[in-house]
Parts: structure tokens; C-alpha cells; sequence
């Protein structure tokens, strides 16, 4: 990279930075709008407890495994692998 090539960049890099600098100070002499005074409640969603046992993919997935290996049919249920997969819900 030459000199004037250098040079070149360098001037367009202090013009991005003072156009950055004067947008910034724009941003902060603009008055924000009127907050509230108090804590704005949200309106209480309706969910059941399927919702909310469903609303995470991983913990689906946990809970599916949980059921899987729960319904072994020879009885050779592994509990020390539910004891974990129960504690990783948490």
C-alpha cells in the first residue's frame, strides 16, 4: 500500500468518524417520550400447564425422555439416569 493510498483512508476514516460523532450527538439532544411514572403491568397470559411444560424445546425434550424411560417394559428402569435428567430440569 503506497503513501496516497494511505493517506486516502485515513481521511475517510476521520470523515466516518466525526459523521458518527455528530449522529451521536443528535441521538442525545433528541427528548425521549414520556415514560410512566410506575411499573407498567402486562396483561397476565393465559396458560395452562401444558404451556408452560412445553414452552422450551430443550426442556421438552428432557420431559420426553423422562417418559420414554420411564415406560420400560422389562423393568430395568436406569433411575440414577432419570435422578439426572430430573435434576437437569431443574
Amino acid at each position: 500500500m503506497d503513501e496516497k493510498e494511505f493517506e486516502r483512508l485515513k481521511r475517510e476514516a476521520e470523515q466516518r468518524m466525526k459523521e458518527l460523532h455528530a449522529e451521536a450527538a443528535v441521538e442525545e439532544t433528541v427528548p425521549e417520550t414520556a415514560q410512566p411514572v410506575g411499573k407498567v403491568e402486562k396483561p397476565a397470559e393465559k396458560s395452562g400447564i401444558t404451556d408452560i411444560l412445553f414452552k422450551d424445546k430443550d426442556r421438552t425434550l428432557i420431559l420426553a425422555l423422562l417418559l420414554l424411560l420411564t415406560d420400560e417394559k422389562d423393568g430395568k428402569v436406569d433411575y440414577s439416569l432419570l435422578m439426572a435428567l430430573l435434576y437437569i430440569l431443574l
